[in-house]
């Protein structure tokens, strides 16, 4: 059971990256040059989400018999 949800957790977050690029994406393109902060959050949300799915994959193969 366990495993199963480390895989439902797992594909999750791979959608909402997924959704985070293009959501950075619609941002560089309808921002301006002065919006930097938007860029910086944008990181922020890939640098969590790449986290997470480490943390997962770990969780995932990481257990000790």
């Amino acid at each position: 059971m366990e495993t199963f949800i480390d895989c439902a957790v797992l594909f999750l977050f791979f959608g909402i990256t997924a959704y985070d690029m293009n959501r950075l994406k619609q941002y560089s393109m309808m921002a301006l040059e002065s919006d930097r902060k938007l860029y910086i959050y944008g990181a922020m949300q890939l640098y969590l989400d790449f986290i997470n799915i480490f943390l997962r994959l770990l969780a995932l193969f990481g257990k000790r018999k």
